[in-house]
């Protein structure tokens, strides 16, 4: 049960409460709106809850929640043995690697530093729209009164290809160095509850009314598809398997801005073929 309870605190879904000179804290902020380029002229973009058709619409009162009690945090435990050098000494503008290395540098003393990660699309001369994802990390160790900024850009698939990487199982082997990329992603995609709700609270706070009302997009599609039991399902894959069952299309609605036909063997299998392809632009 500690091993739980210290992997739970790890990735900051309980109060802090270890003596700070035994980690670096790094404290999670999505979307920072203030990173946006153009003097934010530039919308944000933000992938839809991760399987919201399945799910209730998140709501603090369910948790017993307060809008000022959802912050994401890593506690990362400090290795006095590996000096008290961080990866990059001075302000700048980092490659992902070096940004991973930065991050992973942490462990070398007690801290608090903040990591603001923000998404925008952005027209490419050679690809067209792509999407891109803005780390602006700032990094401070304890007893010291110097702070260091750095800076890095990610395309998606950059992204994407380090979550496939140190994912999913962000404990173990090299992965175990890049658990923070966790809580990334489960923000990014708003895996969680916690995560919808953190992500709401970001929006809300802001001045540009677009912003506040994102949720507004999703607010019909949420608990929209019901999963059948699992005998039910392993017994009707059977069946298609048979070809005892006839296919089926179904048109469905993925927010407001997308639909995708979907062909499934049949249509009790359709929850667990389908593929999800919405976005949503603000």
């Amino acid at each position: 049960m500690s091993d739980l309870s210290s992997a739970f605190k790890s990735l900051g879904f309980v109060p802090n409460t270890s003596p700070p000179e035994q980690y670096h804290i790094l404290n999670i902020t999505y979307p920072a709106l203030n990173l946006l380029p153009d003097n934010n002229n530039t919308p944000p973009y933000l992938y839809p809850p991760k399987d919201l058709h399945f799910r209730q619409r998140p709501r603090l009162e369910q948790y017993h929640l307060t809008p000022t009690n959802l912050a994401f945090f890593h506690r990362i435990p400090v290795n006095r043995l590996l000096g008290l050098a961080f990866a990059s000494l001075y302000s700048g503008t980092l490659h992902a690697d070096e940004f991973l290395k930065l991050i992973s540098s942490l462990v070398k003393a007690p801290g608090q530093s903040t990591l603001e990660i923000v998404s925008f699309e952005s027209e490419d001369p050679e690809r067209g729209t792509c999407i891109y994802h803005i780390f602006h990390a700032t990094v401070s160790r304890a007893g010291t009164n110097i702070s260091t900024l750095h800076t890095c850009q990610m395309s998606d698939r950059e992204l994407k290809s380090l979550f496939k990487i140190y994912g999913p199982s962000w404990s173990h082997g090299a992965a175990g160095r890049h658990t923070w990329l966790a809580l990334v992603k489960n923000l990014i995609y708003r895996e969680s509850d916690r995560a919808c709700l953190h992500v709401a609270r970001q929006l809300e706070a802001s001045t540009t009314p677009a912003y506040r009302g994102e949720g507004a997009h999703w607010a019909r599609d949420w608990e929209t598809l019901k999963l059948n039991s699992g005998s039910f399902l392993l017994a009707s894959r059977l069946q298609c398997q048979l070809g005892k069952a006839s296919g089926s299309q179904c048109t469905i609605s993925t927010g407001r801005t997308s639909s995708r036909t979907v062909t499934s063997r049949c249509s009790s299998c359709f929850p667990v073929d389908m593929k999800r392809v919405s976005r949503s632009r603000l």
